[in-house]
């Protein structure tokens, strides 16, 4: 009995009752002349019989399930897990309800109207069209002439400054506005006449625009990409030569130390070799930087071993500042943000709305499979028990469910290995049957396979699965009341003469016609 149960615990404590009254009579097995002067006859007489006293002591209020949830409650493991599973539960369905969250079927698409600058510490400025501040646009733009561009600096650039200026102008400063229902955001409107801007701080110090040019090459594409929007970490390299340009070199990891030759804006112009040098610090990983003649500002550039060259030189020059218009697209293969937490897909859509979509669709899938499977389950049931005529039936349709489905799968497979005579050809079949190819079973291939070879599935499946002894069953069982004994082995045995028939005759006709089809061949 469980050390939980009511029964046990007064039991015990009976016992242990009896034992302390009956320990100095049990110490010993043979008693004095005094003491056996001393018992009672009280003492041998039979203890009076209470019906209701004895029905009481055989009673138990022990409980299953009380002793089971007792138990699972003393393990703290187990608890855990299970207040993690009912918050994970509870979250799945209120996450929709929460603010700032996304439709996880929608495709986001970058803003239209307004752009959002993020300044770093170094300076480095990220520019995106992704809504990073909350409410309505703060201001009304047209979209064409004019952008909406929200600023965002470290708190110890003071209010920031704004500037603008055209391709190659000179600039001049515009007002910056913080944003009242955005604390540490700026806005102001820019125009399409002079949409370069940089950001500086209140006294000046610091900038997001430098004296300085910043080159990058593509892993994927080998574009080289120039610009004087700061992109590395740390202080820029002082004590530039005079006549030579700060320029600073990214090349993917495998491109090894870059070779880069310079030479002039005319073709056929002298060119010499530069030599980069690695840039130190956290964060500058695959970095170089040089002084670059101003005179030699076109940079061809390639790999350390020769193997790979970029696509277009890089210009090694200072460019204007961060150029202020709106991104177009989806809002594709993002990190992980502030905005969506997960990142997104290739079109634009939010990863963490879309996961907590598919755990709600999994879970009511769950939840109606396991209703209808109660549901069908406890009315078969009921039928199969409580109904003696329908078990014949509800058996053998058991049967055919459990081992069709196994059965066709293991033919399919079986069709496969021995249907390709090359490795190559049955890994793609493989991938296409089980979804791993990209057109699945929409391949006009395994249509045109499955078309040609559809007779010779179709008898397998019959003649593997349990419809010929479900047939013979049927057929012993109408004759059974006719005493003819062995009349269902019997049909079993002649219907599966007929399927070894059937697959003879199919062979012969893949022979005669001149095919090779090893699958047949195997069967026999």
């Amino acid at each position: 009995m469980s050390k939980y149960s009511a029964k046990d615990k007064i039991s015990k404590k009976l016992e242990d009752s009896i034992a302390q009254t009956n320990a100095p009579l049990t110490e010993k097995d043979d008693l004095t002349p005094d003491e056996i002067a001393k018992l009672t006859p009280e003492e041998f007489d039979f203890a009076e019989y209470d019906e209701t006293a004895a029905e009481r002591a055989g009673y138990s209020n022990y409980s299953y399930w009380r002793s089971t949830i007792r138990v699972f409650f003393k393990n703290k493991v187990a608890v855990t897990n299970l207040v993690i599973m009912l918050v994970l539960v509870l979250f799945t369905f209120l996450q929709p309800l929460l603010p700032n969250q996304f439709d996880p079927n929608l495709v986001n698409k970058f803003d239209e109207k307004a752009v959002w600058l993020i300044v770093d510490e170094d300076g480095k400025a990220k520019l995106s069209g992704i809504k990073y501040t909350k409410g309505d646009y703060a201001a009304e733009t047209d979209g064409r002439n004019t952008t909406l561009a929200y600023v965002q600096a470290p708190e110890d650039w003071g209010n920031i400054k704004l500037y603008v200026q055209e391709k190659g102008g000179v600039a001049e400063e515009i007002a910056a506005t913080a944003d009242s229902e955005n604390p540490g955001w700026y806005y102001a409107v820019i125009s399409a006449e002079k949409p370069y801007m940089y950001v500086t701080s209140e006294d000046g110090e610091k900038t997001t625009y430098f004296q300085a040019c910043w080159i990058t090459v593509d892993a994927e594409t080998t574009g080289v990409t120039s610009s004087s929007s700061k992109q590395t970490s740390g202080e820029l390299i002082a004590d530039v030569p005079e006549g030579c340009v700060l320029t600073y070199l990214y090349v993917p990891e495998k491109w090894g130390t870059p070779k880069v030759m310079a030479s002039g804006i005319m073709r056929g112009s002298e060119a010499s070799e530069v030599e980069f040098t690695p840039l130190e610090g956290e964060g500058n990983e695959g970095w170089y930087y040089a002084f670059v003649n101003s005179e030699q500002m076109m940079l061809e550039i390639t790999s350390e071993n020769g193997e790979y060259k970029g696509m277009n030189k890089g210009v090694a020059r200072v460019t204007d500042p961060t150029e202020i218009t709106p991104q177009v697209g989806f809002i594709s293969n993002q990190r992980p943000n502030e905005v969506y937490w997960f990142g997104t897909n290739d079109i634009g859509q939010d990863l963490w709305s879309r996961m907590w979509s598919g755990t709600r669709t999994s879970l009511f899938i769950g939840i109606v499979v396991a209703a209808i499977e109660a549901v069908v389950g406890i009315l078969v049931g009921l039928l199969w028990g409580y109904v003696r005529k329908l078990d014949f039936f509800f058996t053998e349709l058991y049967n055919v469910l459990d081992n069709i489905p196994q059965t066709l799968l293991l033919i399919l497979i079986s069709w496969n290995v021995f249907y390709h005579t090359d490795l190559g050809r049955l890994r793609e079949s493989f991938a296409i049957f089980f979804g791993f190819a990209d057109s699945g079973f929409t391949s006009e291939t395994t249509n045109m396979l499955l078309r040609n070879n559809l007779p010779l599935i179709a008898i397998c499946a019959v003649g593997c699965s349990a419809i010929p002894q479900f047939t013979g069953n049927v057929v012993g069982l109408l004759c059974a009341e006719k005493r003819e004994d062995g009349i269902g082995h019997k049909v079993y045995a002649g219907l599966t003469f007929v399927f070894d028939l059937a697959l003879l005759a199919l062979a012969t006709i893949s022979l005669a016609g001149s095919s090779y089809n090893a699958f047949l061949y195997f069967r026999f």
